[in-house]
């Protein structure tokens, strides 16, 4: 993958060597790491070895799946858990990104 930003970091993060077998869902995965990366403000470079990962780990199986890795595998830590619950918590109350829902069920 080749990254950049708006700061200038770039960079290329090399495949994975991996037997191919299908690479239905690679693009999918890949965009999962990197977002999850991302979320956890790991730097971008990070955040795409993370995605690369992922990819890799999909299309090695012929079959549909989900790529199982713990937290610690992709550097995102022991409180990885316990974010994602306060994430789900803050978008069950509305105020995820600074929605909230007014008396007319409308999001403002």
């Amino acid at each position: 993958s080749i990254y950049a930003d708006h700061l200038g970091n770039k960079g290329i993060c090399p495949a994975k060597k991996v037997t191919v077998r299908d690479t239905t869902g690679a693009g999918d995965a890949f965009c999962a790491g990197l977002t999850i990366g991302l979320t956890y403000r790991k730097e971008l470079s990070d955040a795409v070895e993370i995605g690369t990962k992922l990819a890799a780990s999909v299309i090695t199986s012929s079959e549909n799946v989900c790529p199982r890795f713990l937290p610690r595998e992709l550097g995102l830590g022991y409180f990885f858990w316990q974010s994602i619950n306060k994430v789900i918590e803050y978008v069950q109350v509305g105020e995820f990104y600074g929605f909230k829902e007014n008396k007319n069920n409308k999001t403002s």
